[in-house]
This record gives structure tokens, C-alpha cells and sequence, in this order.
């Protein structure tokens, strides 16, 4: 006979997280989708375009430490389900925006919403219900439905707004959010003291959990105090320099593939969904490599992910057929993505519960910082260029260098830890 699986209470835990994460990366892409509908209703040029993401971006930059002391003070179930339910707002005011200027206060609304959840709600939860040497597979498995949530929103988005009109798109996005901010409150509790019907077999493995994190203290720490912490100036920095790739490589590369590859529409949609489907693909692997062989080196796993991110890119420039095109930006994007479970898996490790919150939206601002630049830089690069592909990929490509130089330098010191390194415990299912 098989041996019996035991349902343990994280895992319903992770299922809603991941479905939250792949919901709301359809909700983030489906403004990208719609926004020539959206230009052709309003009337506005590119420079307008542009403006609709950076009002998302500010207000997510914005939210980050506000997001991350409600988290920390109020507790997960009630932040986190209040963030996600105001999504289906910020949705529906979306679509019913009639103009430019209701539309950039609906979108800031919505960025502010995400910006309370990631990665203060997301990141908390993780540390909270996961035990520590399972933390960056749990985080990988969250982060692989972001990527499959981009991977079909754009079929979803355009067929509706084909159908009928982009307004209704939104609509018919807000629904969902509605029912995962109910399943969210009812299924993940703030910690599992607060749980019902937790098997004493999983209580036990959280309570050594526990036991791991013995010296950290169980005060919650001021925003000063997490800024004086030793590790969050080095995270901050390789976070904001390599999303510089992680936000302008998905932006730019349609325009790219379309403008100076001589991509059909068809083969540009085959192109999107491939490369948001390796980095789900990346993700996993990542993640599971990272606690199954890496979790005392798990720097390796970072620096291998931004150097095969800087050279799937470069390759895709040199290549000369669309099948090696669509390879390398693939691989770019596996890359990308696999970088973020190993990175965030540390901060988890060596920062306190308490302050995990407060302490991801202070790191988070350094990428949140680079979502706001990047996608503008990269056009500027453009510009100065004369549309010169080269340039735009090429910043991002040195962006991704220089994290890479500022890990190896930060990563060759002795790590500082805010608790000590976590003891090898049994690698069972999460």
C-alpha cells in the first residue's frame, strides 16, 4: 500500500496565495492589453500611456512601509483581505473611468491596494505558516502562478474586450477578487495558533520551526531600527538594480519583437505566453534547487539567475532567426523569474517574524523604485538612440551587471544574520 498524505493546513494556505498571485498579475497585465482601446477612447498619445503605469507604480512604492506596519501591527487576515477586496474596486472604477485623469486616480488606487499585499502580506504569511528550509519552494510555487497568471491574461483580457469593449474587462476581473479576499479571510489565519483543525504533526513542525528562530527577538522593530539592520542596504540595492531587467525586459520586448524583429502579432502573443510559461518553469526549479541543495548558498542560486538573465537577453539581440529569438527571450525570462524565490528566501531566513512585514516593503521600495525608472529609461535610451534596440536592451542588460557585481562584493563578506543560520532539519512535503 502507498503511504497515506496527511492534508496539512499550509497547504491550503498556498493554494490561496498562489491563486491571489496569479490573479493579480492578470489584473496588473490587463491594463497593458487593453490600453490601445484605451488611448483610442480617450484620446491620448504615449506620453498619457505612459503616465497610466506610473500612477500604479508611485502609489505601490508608496504603499510599501505603510503596508508593511499594518501587516506587522494588524495581522495578515485582516490586511491582506482588505487589500485584495479594494482591488475589485480600483477594478471596477477602472472601467468605468471617463477620462484620462479618473483613470490615473483608479489606477493609483489599485497599485496602492497591491502595494499593501506585496510583499508585506505575501512575504509575512510565508514566514508565518512555512517552515524555514521549505520557505524559498513555498515562494517559488507562489511566485510560478504569477507567471501563469501572465501567461493567460492576455488571451482572457483581449478576447473580452473584442468581444464587447475593454470596460467590461475589468468588470469581469473585479469578480474574482471579491471571492479571494473572502477566501483569503476564511482560510489563512494570522498565525496557526489562531488555526482550526492543525494535526499535531504539523503543530510540531512550526513549533520547531520555532525553536529555529530562538534569538530572534519577538519585539516588532521601528522603521529605524530596520533600516539599521545589516543585510537590508545590500538587498535593497541588488533588488533595485536587477528589477531594472525584471520590469523593462516585459515591457519593452513586444514593442521590440513587433518593431525591429519583424514579429507578427501572432507570433509576438506566441513569444509572451512561451517566455511567462519558462518563468514559471524558472521559478520552480529555482526555488526547489534552492532549499533542496542551496539553503546555506543560496547566493549561488542568485548570482546564476542574474548572470543567465544578462546573457539570455544579449543572445536574443545577436540571434538571427525568430525560432532563436523567442529561445533566448525565453530563457532571459526563466532567468528572470528564478531569480526572485532564492533572493526573497533570505530576508525570510534572517529577519524576524514580527517585522517581516515592515522589512519587505523596505526592501521591495528598491525594486518598486526601479518599476517607476526603468520602463522610462529604457525609452529615453530609445529616443537619444534613434530606436536602437541595442541601447534600450542594452541598459538593462548593465543593470543586470552591476547586481551582479554588488552581490558578489556583499555576498564575499561574512554574511550578517539577525538570527543564526537554520539548523538541517527533515525535508518533508511542505
Amino acid at each position: 500500500m502507498g503511504r497515506k498524505i496527511h492534508w496539512k493546513r499550509r497547504y491550503t494556505v498556498l493554494i490561496v496565495l498562489a491563486l491571489v498571485e496569479a490573479m493579480a498579475y492578470m489584473d496588473r497585465k490587463a491594463i497593458f492589453v487593453v490600453l490601445p482601446f484605451i488611448a483610442e477612447d480617450f484620446k491620448i498619445g504615449p506620453v498619457a500611456m505612459g503616465m497610466v503605469s506610473s500612477a500604479f507604480s508611485a502609489a505601490y512604492v508608496l504603499a510599501q512601509i505603510p503596508g508593511g506596519m499594518l501587516n506587522d501591527r494588524l495581522g495578515i487576515r485582516k490586511v491582506a483581505s482588505f487589500a485584495i477586496f479594494s482591488w475589485s474596486v480600483f477594478l471596477i472604477l477602472t472601467g468605468a473611468a471617463i477620462n484620462h485623469l479618473y483613470l490615473l486616480l483608479a489606477r493609483f488606487g489599485f497599485g496602492a491596494g497591491h502595494g499593501v499585499y506585496f510583499p508585506g502580506s505575501l512575504n509575512k504569511t510565508l514566514a508565518v505558516w512555512v517552515p524555514k528550509h521549505q520557505r524559498a519552494t513555498a515562494t517559488a510555487a507562489v511566485f510560478a502562478f504569477a507567471n501563469v497568471g501572465k501567461a493567460i491574461a492576455a488571451a482572457v483580457v483581449l478576447s473580452i474586450a473584442t468581444m464587447w469593449n475593454w470596460r467590461v474587462a475589468f468588470f469581469v476581473l473585479a469578480l474574482p477578487c471579491i471571492v479571494l479576499a473572502a477566501l483569503f479571510w476564511r482560510f489563512v489565519p494570522n498565525s496557526p495558533d489562531d488555526a482550526d483543525e492543525l494535526s499535531a504533526v504539523e503543530q510540531a513542525e512550526l513549533e520547531d520551526n520555532e525553536a529555529e528562530s530562538a534569538s530572534v527577538p519577538t519585539e516588532r522593530m521601528t522603521l529605524r531600527e530596520v533600516i539599521r539592520q545589516p543585510n537590508i542596504l545590500k538587498w535593497f540595492s541588488i533588488l533595485f538594480t536587477f528589477e531594472i531587467i525584471a520590469w523593462a525586459f516585459p515591457t519593452w520586448l513586444p514593442t521590440y519583437l513587433l518593431k525591429a524583429r519583424g514579429f507578427s502579432t501572432f507570433d509576438m502573443g506566441l513569444t509572451i505566453t512561451l517566455s511567462s510559461l519558462g518563468g514559471a518553469l524558472g521559478a520552480m526549479m529555482w526555488g526547489w534547487l534552492s532549499d533542496r541543495f542551496f539553503s546555506k548558498r543560496r547566493h549561488l542560486l542568485i548570482l546564476g539567475a542574474q548572470l543567465l538573465a544578462s546573457a539570455g537577453a544579449a543572445a536574443m539581440l545577436f540571434a538571427t532567426s525568430h525560432v532563436a529569438i523567442i529561445a533566448w527571450a525565453t530563457v532571459a525570462s526563466l532567468a528572470i523569474a528564478a531569480f526572485f524565490p532564492a533572493f526573497w528566501a533570505m530576508p525570510m531566513e534572517a529577519i524576524s517574524k514580527t517585522s517581516m512585514g515592515l522589512s519587505s516593503g523596505v526592501i521591495n521600495i528598491g525594486g518598486q523604485t526601479a518599476a517607476i525608472i526603468a520602463p522610462t529609461a529604457v525609452g529615453l535610451a530609445l529616443q537619444l538612440s534613434n530606436n536602437d534596440y541595442n541601447w534600450g536592451f542594452g541598459l538593462q542588460i548593465g543593470a543586470t551587471i552591476l547586481s551582479f557585481c554588488i552581490a558578489i562584493l556583499s555576498f564575499g563578506r561574512r554574511e550578517q544574520r539577525t538570527v543564526e543560520p537554520a539548523s538541517v532539519s527533515p525535508r518533508t512535503l511542505i
